[in-house]
């Protein structure tokens, strides 16, 4: 019985201090959302920049280099992207 009380009366106690750092969670990934459309923007540039450096590459070696940060740009964007690009 007394455990049982003990049990419950620390999970009342840390109730709080989990509940705020929760709430500390969700204040994080509500700026990461209204910061989604600015970051898409960023990576869409790189990606348009890296695509007409391709484009422009006339040497084997920096062709597969731009490939391979293209391929690392979408990596975490689109990753069937991502593989289309490495297909080309």
């Amino acid at each position: 019985m007394k455990k049982g009380l003990l049990t419950c009366l620390v999970c009342f106690c840390l109730t709080p201090a989990f509940c705020s750092s929760i709430d500390s969670l969700l204040g994080v990934l509500d700026r990461s959302i209204e910061q989604r459309p600015a970051t898409l923007q960023q990576k869409y540039r790189r990606i348009a920049d890296l695509r007409s450096e391709l484009a422009r590459s006339g040497n084997r070696q920096d062709s597969f280099q731009l490939i391979l940060r293209l391929t690392n740009e979408y990596r975490s964007f689109n990753y069937d992207t991502a593989y289309l690009e490495v297909q080309r």
